[in-house]
C-alpha cells in the first residue's frame, strides 16, 4: 500500500470514528472519494480494498458500500496495549504499574494515552489509539461522560477493548472489576463485630461513576437485610478530591452520639482519608480501595485484575466476530489494622 493510500484510509477510518459515517450508513462512492481528495479512483479502489478486507466496510447488492454495523474483534497476537487512564489518580497509577507489569510479562508493549481528568478527553485519547493502529485497549473511565459511541464503533472496526473499575461500558465492552457487593458485605461484618452501632455511608456528590453506585446500593441493601440502622452523607467529591474546603460535615459529625462506636464507610479511600483526624473518636472508618494504614479496607488484588484483564482481551480475540460482552467480578483482600 502506497504512503498516499494508507493517508486516504487512515483518514475514512477517522471519519468514521468521529461518527462521520456511523454504522449501517451509506458510505461515499469511490469517485467521491476520488473528487474529495483529488487523487485517482486506482488509489481509492486500494484504499476502500484495505477497508473491506478489515471488515470497516461492506458491499451489499442494490445498496451500495456500507460501514459494517455487526461487533468485530482484532484476531491476531495482542502486541501493543493501549492505556487509558489519568495519572492525577495514585489508584489509577498503582493499576498502570500492574498492567505495565503483566504486559511486559506477556511481551506485549503498553503505550499509554492519560486521557486528562474527564469522559471527553479520554474519548479523544481512544480515537487516537484506533487512529493509530492500536487494536486492544483497557480503559478506566474517569466519569460519564465518555463517548459511549465512539467506543461503539470502535467495536465495529474490531477494536478489542475492556473496562476496568470505574465504568460499566455495556455490550461494547468487557468490564473486569471488584465484586462490590460482597466487599460491603465483608466490611459491614466487621463492623458488627467491632460493635458498630450506627452504619454511616460516605457518598461522593458528583462522582459520576458506576462502582461508587454499586457500592452505595451494596451498603444499603446489606444493612437492610441485617436490619441495621444507617444512612448517607454525602461529600462534595472535587472539594475532596484536591483536599479543600471542611466538606461541611463538621457539624453532622457533632450530631453523632459520643457513646456509640459509629461505622463509617468510604466508597473508596479518598474520602477516609480527607476525614481521618476530623472525626469523633468513637468513629471507625472502613473502606473500599485503601486509605490511611489504622482502618479496616478491602481493597482490589491488582495483579488479578490485571490479569483478567489480558485474559479477557485473549478471549474477544479467539472469539471474533461471536463475541459477546462479559463482566468479570473478583473478590479483594480484607486489611484489618492491629489493635
Amino acid at each position: 500500500m502506497t504512503q498516499l493510500t494508507e493517508q486516504i484510509r487512515q483518514q475514512l477510518v477517522t471519519d468514521i470514528l468521529e461518527g462521520r459515517y456511523v454504522p449501517g450508513s451509506a458510505f461515499p462512492t469511490e469517485l467521491e472519494t476520488a473528487e474529495r481528495f483529488r487523487v485517482s479512483r486506482v488509489t481509492v479502489r486500494r484504499a476502500y480494498g484495505a477497508l473491506e478486507e478489515a471488515g470497516i466496510i461492506v458491499r451489499r447488492r442494490r445498496v451500495g458500500t456500507v460501514v459494517n454495523d455487526r461487533f468485530a474483534a482484532a484476531t491476531g497476537p495482542i502486541r501493543v496495549l493501549g492505556a487509558i487512564l489519568p495519572l492525577n489518580d495514585s489508584f489509577s497509577r498503582d493499576f498502570l504499574k500492574t498492567i505495565c507489569a503483566e504486559a511486559s510479562k506477556q511481551g506485549v508493549m503498553t503505550v499509554l494515552e492519560p486521557g486528562g481528568d474527564s469522559g471527553e478527553e479520554q474519548s479523544r485519547a481512544a480515537l487516537r489509539l484506533a487512529a493509530g493502529g492500536v487494536r486492544n485497549i483497557v480503559v478506566w473511565g474517569v466519569d460519564r461522560k465518555l463517548d459511549f459511541g465512539l467506543f461503539h464503533r470502535l467495536r465495529v472496526l474490531g477494536v478489542n477493548q475492556v473496562f476496568f473499575d470505574r465504568i460499566l461500558p455495556g455490550e461494547f465492552a468487557d468490564y473486569v472489576g471488584l465484586d462490590n457487593r460482597g466487599a460491603l458485605e465483608t466490611l459491614i461484618d466487621c463492623a458488627v463485630k467491632d460493635g458498630a452501632a450506627d452504619f454511616i455511608f460516605l457518598d461522593a456528590a458528583g462522582l459520576d461513576v458506576d462502582s461508587q453506585r454499586e457500592r452505595r446500593e451494596s451498603f444499603i441493601a446489606a444493612c437492610r437485610r441485617q436490619n441495621l440502622p444507617h444512612r448517607l452523607l454525602e461529600l462534595p467529591w472535587a472539594e475532596v478530591l484536591h483536599e479543600t474546603g471542611n466538606y461541611g460535615c463538621d457539624e453532622f459529625f457533632r450530631t453523632l452520639p459520643r457513646q456509640k462506636t459509629v461505622a463509617l464507610f468510604g466508597g473508596n479511600g479518598q474520602l477516609a482519608h480527607v476525614l481521618t483526624g476530623r472525626v469523633p473518636a468513637n468513629c471507625r472508618f472502613y473502606t473500599v480501595d485503601g486509605g490511611p494504614a489504622e482502618i479496616t479496607s478491602y481493597t482490589q488484588p491488582m495483579h488479578k485484575m490485571a490479569e483478567a484483564c489480558f485474559a479477557a482481551l485473549d478471549r474477544q480475540r479467539k472469539a471474533g466476530a461471536r463475541w459477546t460482552a462479559r463482566d468479570y467480578r473478583l473478590p479483594g483482600e480484607l486489611h484489618r489494622p492491629a489493635r
